[in-house]
């Protein structure tokens, strides 16, 4: 299967016009990657990525500055970095996430994206060969050839009780 498969299908398989929320096929299942990218439709209802751009109001931006991803024996937290539109190129392979290089020059170049599509940017001290980063994507909701991108830094990873 592609990246795309599940843009149509839930995690079962069967066909549906919400899709599922799914991970870059190239990423572990473990978010040891690098940079890990999520990809979600901006759906109306607000389920799925639906209010991902909420991102682009300043105020709701600097009130949450955290997303917390959750498997089944680990939780993930995330500080906020920068949330904006960006073209629908597809991100790994533009910037070459796969490699170290690549993701110092996707790190070096995200404030200056974040603040020239109008969306908001948050500096957090980096250690570009050691931390992880989380990439939500989707659809933005009046362009066709844009995505709405939220890029976060691990903070904190916790092992879940099965009563969580």
């Amino acid at each position: 299967r592609d990246d795309s498969y599940y843009l149509s299908h839930d995690v079962d398989g069967a066909e549906t016009y919400y899709g599922a929320i799914f991970t870059e096929l190239v990423n572990t299942k473990t978010f040891e990657d690098p940079i890990t990218i999520i990809y979600g439709h901006a759906m109306t209802d607000d389920t799925m990525f639906g209010s991902l751009q909420d991102f682009s109001d300043p105020s709701f931006f600097h009130e949450h500055k955290t997303i917390s991803v959750e498997t089944v024996d680990t939780q993930y937290e995330y500080e906020i970095m920068a949330a904006h539109l960006y073209t629908d190129d597809h991100l790994f392979s533009t910037f070459e996430l796969g490699n170290q290089a690549g993701v110092h020059h996707y790190l070096a170049t995200l404030q200056e994206r974040a603040l020239a599509s109008g969306g908001a940017y948050r500096s957090l001290p980096v250690e570009k060969d050691k931390d992880r980063f989380l990439i939500l994507s989707t659809c933005d909701a009046v362009n066709n050839d844009q995505r709405y991108v939220v890029t976060a830094r691990l903070k904190d990873v916790k092992e879940r009780s099965k009563d969580d």
